[in-house]
C-alpha cells in the first residue's frame, strides 16, 4: 500500500493544473480546462473528449497559465513565460473577447529608466515600443503618455512616483522598468505594480542580443507582461452580445422547434432542447388540426353541393322544395362554419410559426441591456523607432494620435 501511495502523490503533484475557464451564453461554465481559440470556435478536452463550440455560443473566457507548480528554476520559468505568451497571443488574435471598457485593466506605463550603458533616448524608445505593442493587444485601457508626462514631470530622478500616478489616473496596474546594456546585449527589465496593495505582482525580462533585435525583444516583453497582467487580473473577458441566428433560423423555418432544439443541443441547454420538443409537438398538433379542418370542409362542401342540387331540381311550391330549401340553408351554414374553422386553424399555425421564428432569432441574445455610460478618450504620444545602420544608433520619431469614443 505504501508503494502505491507515493506514485499517486507524485502523479498528483506533476499533473498540470488546467486553469482556463469557458463561460457559455446558456449559463454553463467549464472550469479547469486548457482552451484552444480557433478562428471561429473554441475547443478543449473534457473527460477525454474534445469539445468544440462556435464562438457565437461563448459568452466569456478566462485564460490562465497551465502549469503543474510555481516555477523554481530556469526551465520551469521558461514554460511559465510560454504560457503567458499563449494567453496574450490567443486573446490578441480573438478581438471578439474584448469585454467592456470598465472590465479591462487600466494600465499606466511609466517611462523606462536608463541603466548602465543605456542613454535616455534609448530607454525612451524601448519604452515607446513596449507601449505600442500593449496598445495593439486591445486588452487594456492604456493611460496616454501626455497625461503621464504631466503628472511625472515633477518627480525627481530615482523617485518612486507609481503610487501617486495610480491615484491620479485611476490605474489598476503600473508598468515600470529599467533598460541596461552589457557589451552588445540590451536587457529589458520591468515590474507590474498593483494599485490596491502597492506591491509588485510580478517581474518580467527580455533580452536583445544586439540593437537589431530591440523590436523583437520589446514585442516578446509586451506579450509576457500582457499575459501576466491577465493572470493576476483574474476576470473573464466577454464577447459582445452578437449571435449568428442563421443556423437556428433556417432549421426553425423548415420545422418549428428544430432550431431551438439544435441550439439547446449545441449549448447543452436542456431548457432550450425541451422547448424545441414542445414547439415540435405543438406544430404537429396544429398541422393535424388544419388537416382535420380541411377534411371536414371537403365533406361539408360535398354535402352542400348534393343538397343544393336537390333544391334546384325540386318542383316549385312543393313540400319537397320547402324541405330542401331548409336543408340547403343548414348545409350552407355548416359550410361557412367549416370555412371559418380553416381560417382559424391556418391563422393559429401562421401565428405560431412566426413566434417560432422570432424565438429562434433571439436565441442566446440579451434583449434588455443595462445602460452603459458614454465616454470618449484622446491619446497622443510620441513614438520613436530604432534604425540601425552599421551599428550606428539612430531614432526615427513620430507622433501618434488616437481617438476613441465608446457608446
Amino acid at each position: 500500500m505504501k508503494h502505491l501511495f507515493l506514485p499517486c502523490i507524485l502523479i498528483f503533484i506533476t499533473t498540470p493544473s488546467f486553469a482556463d475557464t469557458v463561460i457559455m451564453k446558456s449559463g454553463k461554465t467549464y472550469e479547469n480546462v486548457r482552451a484552444g481559440i480557433k478562428k471561429t470556435s473554441i475547443e478543449f478536452e473534457l473527460d477525454g473528449k474534445l469539445i468544440t463550440f462556435a464562438k457565437s455560443l461563448v459568452k466569456g473566457i478566462k485564460l490562465k497559465p497551465v502549469i503543474s507548480k510555481p516555477p523554481t528554476n530556469a526551465k520551469e520559468q521558461e514554460e511559465y513565460d510560454k504560457e503567458r505568451i499563449r494567453i496574450a497571443d490567443a486573446l490578441q488574435d480573438s478581438p471578439e473577447f474584448s469585454g467592456s471598457e470598465t472590465g479591462k485593466p487600466r494600465l499606466a506605463i511609466l517611462n523606462f529608466q536608463p541603466g548602465s550603458g543605456v542613454s535616455y533616448g534609448e530607454a525612451e524608445t524601448i519604452s515607446n515600443l513596449v507601449t505600442q505593442r500593449l496598445v495593439k493587444t486591445k486588452l487594456f485601457i492604456i493611460v496616454d503618455k501626455l497625461t503621464l508626462d504631466k503628472i511625472t514631470k515633477d518627480c525627481r530622478i530615482g523617485e518612486d512616483c507609481s503610487k501617486m500616478v495610480a491615484e491620479k489616473v485611476g490605474a489598476n496596474k503600473i508598468l515600470t522598468g529599467i533598460i541596461t546594456k552589457i557589451q552588445n546585449k540590451y536587457y529589458i527589465n520591468g515590474s507590474i505594480i498593483d494599485k490596491k496593495n502597492s506591491k509588485i505582482d510580478f517581474a518580467e525580462k527580455s533580452i536583445a542580443n544586439n540593437i537589431d533585435e530591440i523590436e523583437i525583444a520589446s514585442d516578446l516583453f509586451a506579450k509576457k507582461v500582457a499575459g501576466g497582467i491577465l493572470d493576476f487580473w483574474d476576470e473573464p473577458l466577454f464577447t459582445p452580445d452578437k449571435v449568428n441566428s442563421i443556423p437556428f433560423l433556417w432549421r426553425s423555418a423548415v420545422f418549428p422547434g428544430f432550431g431551438q432544439f439544435h441550439y439547446g443541443n449545441q449549448t447543452e441547454n436542456n431548457l432550450e432542447k425541451g422547448k424545441g420538443v414542445v414547439f415540435g409537438i405543438i406544430t404537429v398538433s396544429l398541422i393535424v388540426n388544419m388537416a382535420n379542418a380541411y377534411s371536414r370542409y371537403d365533406a361539408l362542401q360535398d354535402t352542400y353541393n348534393k343538397g343544393h342540387l336537390l333544391f334546384l331540381i325540386s318542383a316549385n311550391r312543393s313540400n319537397i322544395e320547402l324541405f330542401t330549401y331548409f336543408k340547403d340553408t343548414e348545409n350552407f351554414s355548416n359550410l361557412k362554419e367549416g370555412s371559418n374553422r380553416i381560417e382559424f386553424a391556418l391563422g393559429a399555425f401562421t401565428s405560431f410559426y412566426i413566434l417560432n421564428l422570432v424565438d429562434a432569432y433571439f436565441l442566446g441574445r440579451t434583449i434588455f441591456k443595462k445602460s452603459e455610460s458614454k465616454q470618449s478618450t484622446i491619446s497622443l504620444y510620441p513614438s520613436r523607432t530604432i534604425v540601425s545602420r552599421n551599428m550606428d544608433f539612430q531614432l526615427d520619431e513620430q507622433i501618434h494620435l488616437e481617438y476613441k469614443m465608446h457608446f
